[in-house]
């Protein structure tokens, strides 16, 4: 796996890039098409006719208090086989609205940009946004719920499902709940399949590990309606020659944009080592300007003392508040030195500030 530095503090961190798409971690068994690619996700859940697979995705992933949960869909944006034919559709998201009229925004993503956080938040408020027409009251906007599915690690923690909301830290205030994102770190994920238990668990394991799975030799933790019906769909897709080729072409692209990704990402660390080496180099040259004439004169001074020569290594190693304390310190050893020996004034080594020596009258 790789790692790439995407933003510091305390919002997201490291990215940490699972295998690429495409990938399985138990093999090719099973029909050996990827739910994780996003041709394939919308395929399952922008479908009209699995309308109920992603109101089980929905309720998994948020999580809704009884009379809260989702009990019906009506996708904004469906599938439509002829416009994907035809070139017309780019973005494979799926955006659906339920009867109190909330919006779900939901997608797959493989690879993240370094704006992934900026772009994730501006689609969130054009959604939003776009609940109202003209001259409409903001009473009427609902919720509106993105729900991302990474392929990456972007939080330094164990969590793999995180929920933001628009908070107040420190008073412990919710602002409001019309604004919610949840993230869902698939590479994380690493419950055992017997050991499965919740609806979201399920979901991230068929997210997974779908590739491998089929229906006759479903395991029980997941042998549930929605999940039958989205291995039905894999099936399907791997069993159509026009479906496995869009498929196919899909990963590939994915694929591609992965290994772009990577090398933008080693590409983006050796300029950055470089600029590192580099700064440090000028720092280090910096500094010997600025130490330079204290250790010379220090070293001078333990000479006319008759003192072992300090080193220049362990020197240019001190800060430069300690060689001003030492060099003064040995200037006192040599006044008082010159006093009691009658050293000449000439012996006392010159300092710049004080310019060139008076002419004899």
């Amino acid at each position: 796996m790789a790692d790439r530095l995407i933003r510091k503090g305390t919002g997201p961190t490291r990215v940490q890039l699972a295998s690429a798409p495409g990938n399985d971690e138990n093999g090719p068994m099973g029909t050996g098409i990827n739910p994780r690619v996003d041709y394939v996700f919308k395929r399952i859940f922008a479908d009209e006719d699995n309308a109920l697979v992603l109101v089980d995705l929905l309720n998994a992933v948020l999580q809704f208090p009884a009379g809260r949960v989702v009990t019906g869909v009506a996708l904004m944006n469906p599938f439509v086989d002829r416009d994907y034919a035809e070139g017309k559709v780019s973005v494979l998201d799926v955006r659906a609205r339920d009867n109190p009229g909330r919006l779900f925004l939901l997608e797959m993503q493989q690879v993240l940009s370094a704006a992934f956080a900026n772009r994730l938040l501006y689609y969130w408020t054009r959604g939003h946004s776009e609940q109202l027409g003209a001259g409409q009251r903001y009473e009427l906007l609902q919720p509106t719920y993105t729900i991302c599915f990474l392929n990456a690690i972007l939080f330094e923690d164990n969590a793999y499902h995180h929920r933001f909301r628009v908070y107040d830290d420190e008073h412990k205030i919710l602002f409001c709940k019309d604004l919610e994102i949840h993230l869902i770190e698939l590479p994380k994920f690493d419950v055992p399949v017997d050991q499965v238990q919740t609806p979201l668990q399920r979901w991230c394991y068929f997210f997974k590990h779908g590739a491998s799975l089929d229906l006759e030799t479903l395991p029980a933790t997941l042998d549930v309606l929605a999940i039958r019906k989205a291995v039905e769909v894999l099936v399907k897709l791997s069993q159509n020659e026009l479906e496995r080729q869009r498929y196919l072409e899909r990963e590939r692209a994915e694929r591609d944009a992965w290994d772009l990704a990577e090398t933008a990402r080693v590409r983006t660390e050796a300029a950055e080592a470089a600029q590192k080496e580099a700064d440090a180099a000028r720092q280090a040259a910096d500094a010997a300007r600025t130490l330079a004439p204290h250790v010379g004169r220090i070293q001078l001074l333990e000479q006319l003392l008759g003192q072992p020569e300090t080193p220049f290594d362990e020197l240019f190693g001190l800060p430069q508040e300690e060689l001003m304390r030492r060099e003064e310190s040995l200037k006192q050893q040599l006044t008082g030195k010159r006093d009691n020996n009658s050293l000449p004034p000439s012996s006392f080594p010159a300092r710049p500030e004080d310019g060139p020596p008076a002419d004899k009258p």
